[in-house]
């Protein structure tokens, strides 16, 4: 009778944990500010920000970035 509880107890934790493991994916949201615009800054805003547009493409402002390209579509 003990091992089945002892064995019962284990499961659900382990169901549990892992659950919410799971769930806690879903849950997590990008943060623009720390996660995004960093990766920006580094590895674009060198070419695509400013003055500079390479390609008369930028990401220094968020209407630059969603305008329609040369072409009429979007980047």
């Amino acid at each position: 009778m003990k091992t089945q509880w002892i064995v019962g107890s284990a499961v659900v934790i382990a169901v549990g944990l892992t659950l919410s493991s799971f769930l806690g994916v879903f849950e997590s949201r990008v943060d623009y500010n720390t996660q995004v615009k960093p990766l920006l800054n580094k590895n674009c805003i060198a070419c695509h920000g400013g003055v500079k547009k390479a390609s008369g493409f930028s990401l220094l402002f968020k209407h630059e970035a969603l305008a329609p390209a040369k072409s009429g579509k979007p980047a």
